[in-house]
């Protein structure tokens, strides 16, 4: 059997529950259900945008500067 870990292995993934960004404890359980069902679409949205951002940045940044080392190595 699969455990989660396995599953993730080759995914990027955020996760973040109640205590990590209430960490006063201000919201009941209630308005906590609220805002996951107001914002969760729009946080999945905005983390694959952000992916997408960084996966763009990591290609430029990295594979373009390693491809410039090699062929200046040649």
């Amino acid at each position: 059997m699969q455990t989660l870990d396995d599953l993730l292995k080759d995914t990027l993934y955020q996760y973040i529950k109640k205590e990590h960004i209430d960490t006063e404890n201000e919201l009941t359980q209630q308005q906590w259900d609220e805002f996951i069902n107001q914002y969760s679409s729009t946080f999945a949205d905005q983390s694959s945008e952000l992916a997408f951002n960084l996966l763009d940045e990591y290609k430029l940044n990295y594979l373009e500067s390693k491809y410039d080392r090699k062929a200046n190595d040649d």
